[in-house]
């Protein structure tokens, strides 16, 4: 094997010395993988010309290095990733890809949509991508903080300070949402999560009114719905509303099971019976997972129930959904084939993942005439309550909704539900 040198002009800044090498890396990796695959004898090409910065054909083949989504799209990743100045930052951004996951699998529609809003905006990929995966490394270490974590933590804050007097709300939003979210999960100031979660809440309301939600929107009902609360007191008024909503769900539930309506939608009858693509998605645990047993290490805290929480977001979405379409069977009819279509383009009842589901339904990609911007604002208040509760009690609000839903009685009544409920 002979050695190739790489001569770097060292009147070069140090980002155009950095981008050489890998321009180089990636031809020489390139280079490999040619020379490895078998020769077309009826079409032979000629072998690459050995010039004094590419490998020759000679060199011993060693196995590239893991290829991911990011590969595909750029030669030099120093130049088209905002805020990477290192191959260590270059990891971060990749594990954000490539390891991450929840129990139900990796997520991916997801993750790539908050990626390539990031990617645009350089203080949403620090605060989102790159900080948020160094706390995750370090907590993958069993360690509480790094220097590594520490430097982007700081670095995020210097950029989001610096994006206050640029008036772009939406990146300063994202941004912010993305801070509460793993300080939330990785670091132990709560009162700090709160406060970015409420910054970002207040940029976001304040903007004029949309037909619909953009990406960073939907980052933060998203973060919203899925942080876990650290105290679980639930006030009596908040007990009261949430009885309230299951009240509703039987009457909707009766409406919807009675001759006359079913012969207006006929489709409301089977929609989420057993073995429907709906039921498949959205039936009660429990939920085996989808990663492979030496990924776990990468599952999100196993202790926070994302699963779960983001089925009863589904749930109660899709609940008030229908009760705002009560009078119009139309629109009932399109609402449940634009579920249907949902899950079937992302394959949702074959591989059940309840975070892709609420974050595509707020994302209301269907008809304008069905969309509602405050129904995700009201279900989240709902949401947070229903956090609050105790397990057995979380678990048993979703299934409840999920029996009406299907058009039949719960195991467990609204009443008992309720005598339990204020028992607290």
């Amino acid at each position: 094997m002979q050695t190739t040198y790489l001569f770097v002009d060292k009147n070069l800044s140090p980002r155009a010395r950095r981008s050489h090498v890998m321009r180089q890396h990636n031809q020489k990796r390139y280079l490999r993988r040619m020379s490895t695959q078998p020769h077309n004898h009826n079409n032979s090409t000629r072998p690459p010309v050995a010039t004094p910065t590419s490998p020759r054909a000679d060199d011993t083949w060693s196995p590239p290095s893991p290829a991911t989504i990011l590969d595909s799209s750029r030669k030099d990743p120093f130049d088209s990733l905002p805020a990477v100045t290192s191959v260590a930052d270059q990891e971060l951004a990749d594990a954000w890809v490539s390891k991450l996951s929840y129990w139900s699998g990796q997520n991916q529609y997801i993750k790539l949509q908050i990626y390539k809003a990031a990617i645009a905006r350089p203080v949403c990929f620090q605060a989102i991508i790159l900080a948020y995966c160094a706390r995750w490394r370090a907590r993958l270490y069993g360690l509480k903080s790094s220097p590594e974590s520490e430097h982007h933590l700081i670095r995020a804050s210097t950029m989001i300070q610096k994006a206050r007097n640029e008036k772009n709300d939406d990146s300063l939003a994202m941004a912010l949402a993305g801070m509460s979210l793993h300080e939330n999960r990785f670091g132990d100031n709560e009162s700090a999560a709160m406060e970015y979660e409420d910054q970002a809440l207040r940029l976001l309301r304040m903007r004029p009114w949309q037909d619909s939600m953009g990406v960073a929107e939907v980052f933060l009902h998203y973060v919203q719905y899925l942080k876990m609360p650290r105290e679980f007191s639930l006030g009596h008024e908040d007990r009261v509303m949430l009885v309230h909503f299951l009240r509703g769900a039987k009457e909707l539930k009766l409406k919807h099971s009675t001759a006359a309506y079913l012969a207006s939608v006929p489709q409301r009858r089977t929609a989420f019976q057993m073995a429907s693509p709906l039921f498949c998605s959205l039936c009660p645990g429990p939920w085996p997972s989808t990663v492979p047993q030496d990924s776990h290490k990468y599952v999100m805290n196993l202790n926070i129930p994302s699963h779960e929480v983001s089925r009863t977001a589904c749930l109660i979405h899709i609940t008030s959904a229908l009760w705002d379409y009560q009078y119009e069977p139309d629109k009932t009819r399109q609402f449940l084939a634009h579920l249907n279509e949902l899950v079937a383009q992302y394959k949702l009842d074959r591989n059940p993942a309840c975070e892709t589901f609420i974050w595509l339904l707020l994302e209301e990609r269907c008809i304008p005439r069905l969309r509602d911007s405050e129904r995700a604002w009201r279900m989240g208040e709902l949401l947070k309550m229903i956090k609050k509760l105790p397990p057995d009690l979380r678990v048993e609000y979703g299934n409840i909704l999920f029996s009406f839903l299907m058009l039949e009685s719960p195991t467990i009544e609204v009443g008992e539900f309720e005598r339990r409920v204020l028992a607290l």
